[in-house]
């Protein structure tokens, strides 16, 4: 998605494909994340919640179109800025997040695109349900955030609701917030019940549990974090499409003419 963004700045290309695929066939590699007690015995991410006690592997396959404004006259959000960094060796182990680096890389889009904070409404975190990724991450959002004055910033994460896709959570990440952009609504995080994070019991962040109203002019981040200590943020707008008007068939009482293996069919 960074590399499509990049190609689409500079005008080496007007139109991108981006997809991501997750798919469990290696029972080893199960075997290989359980050595590391990263999975979840109870197959739930418990993402932000003090049950949490690894994540639930899962599958996904998705695929967006990113296209320039000149060539794109509707689209469901705008890309208003990405970037990546890797934070390196990490005492703790490859599996460890790195909290200055999360912080590092969102301080580095929001200053290098001119996002207006103010208008950020809604954080969609990595949140893997660990609790070494969760503590981090809740302490990096806050710090980011540590300006805001309003009222408690709502966040959440896909992976409660559908599980880790690992290669293509990011990307999942993105569909929630496309459709979150098309309904005007935030979307909930499930399985959270109690915590004992103190950004959140302080109130700066807040875990969204019901559908709450999208506000229209509402900027939202996205964070993708990878265990060997690949750090992935970008932050989405609106965009320009009235949900309201859906467009007419371009094909109607139309036969159409296929063929195959030499014979014309209908």
């Amino acid at each position: 998605l960074e590399n499509a963004f990049k190609d689409l700045q500079n005008g080496t290309i007007t139109r991108a494909v981006v997809g991501g695929i997750s798919l469990t066939l290696d029972p080893a590699v199960n075997n290989l994340f359980n050595k590391f007690n990263m999975l979840s015995p109870d197959g739930k991410c418990f993402v932000f919640d003090d049950r949490a006690n690894g994540y639930c592997r899962s599958e996904g396959i998705g695929v967006i179109i990113l296209e320039s404004s000149a060539v794109c006259s509707h689209g469901y959000a705008t890309l208003e800025g990405i970037g990546v960094n890797s934070d390196g060796y990490i005492k703790e182990g490859i599996t460890y997040p790195n909290k200055l680096a999360q912080i590092e890389i969102a301080q580095d889009v929001l200053s290098r695109f001119d996002i207006d904070r103010a208008r950020i409404g809604y954080v969609e975190a990595h949140g893997t349900g660990t609790k070494a990724g969760d503590k981090n991450e809740l302490a990096s959002i806050a710090s980011v955030h540590s300006d805001r004055n309003e009222q408690s910033l709502p966040i959440g994460s896909v992976k409660s609701n559908i599980g880790h896709c690992e290669g293509a959570s990011g990307l999942m990440a993105i569909v929630k917030l496309l459709m979150m952009y098309e309904k005007q609504q935030i979307f909930p995080n499930i399985n959270f019940e109690s915590t004992s994070h103190a950004e959140l019991l302080e109130g700066k962040l807040r875990v969204v549990t019901q559908i709450e109203s999208l506000p229209e002019d509402s900027l939202v981040t996205v964070s993708n974090y990878g265990f060997t200590g690949t750090n992935a943020f970008a932050v989405l707008g609106p965009g320009n499409v009235n949900f309201n008007e859906r467009p007419e068939l371009a094909l109607k009482d139309t036969q159409l003419a296929f063929v195959y293996n030499g014979q014309g069919s209908q």
